[in-house]
């Protein structure tokens, strides 16, 4: 387990279910994330459903501010795979790389255009659903990025569940 560096903010994990102040008010939405947890993904009932299937990913219950009752109607989603290293820097849109000099992490910002780059053979053996190594973020805002294969994106798109994703390609080379 990482050790929380208050100078990058990296090495969060959570101990507990999230709780939530009141009800996700989702309207036409099936996802969403709280802004500062960007690596966290929460949606509804029918997202849920689609991507039981998959594997890489499981799902918790949400509990109301006190903690005494299951918000229905929301689950988080666990993605506990963390892919290996791989991003191949010098082929992917990189702005600005950090090395934090008080734990060692190094964090990425990207530069919003192109695709990231990382080898095919990282993925070959992956879950369906997985998390990257690598941090992104600057400031204290440290997390990893969700990657999905094909399938779950076709069937998030094929279900009507895309409102609101942002999806990205990876550019994978084989090596």
């Amino acid at each position: 387990r990482d050790v929380y560096c208050d100078k990058c903010g990296s090495g969060l994990y959570q101990t507990n279910m999230f709780r939530f102040k009141q009800p996700v008010k989702w309207g036409r939405r099936n996802f969403m994330f709280l802004n500062w947890v960007e690596d966290e993904l929460f949606i509804r009932d029918i997202a849920r459903a689609t991507l039981e299937v998959f594997s890489g990913v499981s799902f918790e219950p949400v509990l109301n501010k006190s903690g005494q009752q299951i918000l229905e109607g929301v689950s988080q989603m666990k993605i506990s795979s963390i892919l290996e290293r791989g991003l191949i820097e010098e082929l992917s849109p990189i702005r600005e790389t950090s090395h934090c000099e008080h734990c060692g992490n190094t964090k990425y910002v990207t530069t919003g255009i192109g695709s990231l780059a990382y080898p095919s053979s990282s993925f070959a053996s992956s879950p369906d659903i997985v998390k990257s190594a690598e941090l992104f973020g600057s400031g204290a805002l440290a997390f990893r990025l969700i990657f999905v294969r094909q399938s779950v994106y076709q069937a998030i798109v094929a279900n009507k569940l895309d409102r609101d994703l942002v999806f990205e390609p990876l550019k994978l080379i084989d090596a």
